[in-house]
């Protein structure tokens, strides 16, 4: 079975300069908090805009984003974000 999951987050940049776009790692995990599933997000898969991938993470500013997941033969119940470079 296949279900459609949607993650949505707000990167911060607290820093009074511009910041690179992080890998968004993400694993899902089931009741007892163990891993089912993990993925890495470059920023060219949770940004479609080139320009704004070029132009790093304004200072002092916050970034919603949204990005759709497809989940196959899994019934996650939680998740853990890590941010990387």
């Amino acid at each position: 079975s296949s279900s459609r999951l949607k993650l949505m987050l707000t990167l911060g940049n607290r820093a009074s300069h511009v910041q690179a776009w992080p890998v968004l790692v993400l694993t899902l995990n089931d009741q007892r908090n163990r891993p089912l599933a993990r993925r890495s997000f470059a920023p060219s898969e949770y940004l479609g805009d080139t320009q704004r991938i070029a132009d790093g993470i304004p200072p002092r500013s916050e970034q919603a984003l949204s990005l759709p997941l497809s989940v196959r033969n899994l019934a996650p119940m939680g998740f853990d974000l890590q941010l990387t470079y």
